[in-house]
């Protein structure tokens, strides 16, 4: 498991550890919004994308819904498991360390495909069942 100080001196955790500070005073809440994930772990989700073709927005919901863009949480901002963490990384030996951003948001977005392609479902569907969020709206398309 990465320590503390590995986390916080990746660029993107310190991008949004700035944002959080910056965000409280106005709103009282650290959380940072779904366009600040987008702008925070662009990056990251820009990679994922490439990698798996899994939608940008979708991934910035799932960090929001997951983590609210917090880069400290346990399991990282996508909050993906050790046993789907352990499969993706066996498939990407550029994936070191879970709760790292990039590799985090990456690995997430491998699984989310890799369900994708079992079930041959649509990514509105994958979102829906492999999350259960209750705020998905019916009739979203992530597609």
């Amino acid at each position: 498991m990465a320590n503390i100080s590995q986390i916080v001196r990746d660029p993107q955790a310190q991008a949004a550890l700035k944002a959080m500070k910056a965000a409280y005073p106005s709103t009282g809440s650290p959380d940072l919004t779904q366009e600040d994930i987008g702008i925070v772990y662009g990056d990251a989700i820009r990679t994922a994308v490439a990698k798996t073709t899994v939608p940008a927005d979708m991934l910035s919901e799932i960090v929001w819904t997951e983590s609210k863009g917090h880069p400290l949480v346990y399991n990282g901002l996508t909050q993906i498991d050790y046993v789907a963490w352990g499969q993706m990384a066996d498939r990407d030996p550029q994936l070191d360390n879970r709760y790292l951003p990039t590799s985090n948001i990456v690995a997430a977005a491998m699984y989310l495909s890799a369900m994708k392609q079992r079930y041959g479902c649509a990514w509105d569907d994958c979102y829906r069942n492999h999350y259960q969020d209750p705020n998905l709206k019916k009739g979203a398309s992530y597609e």
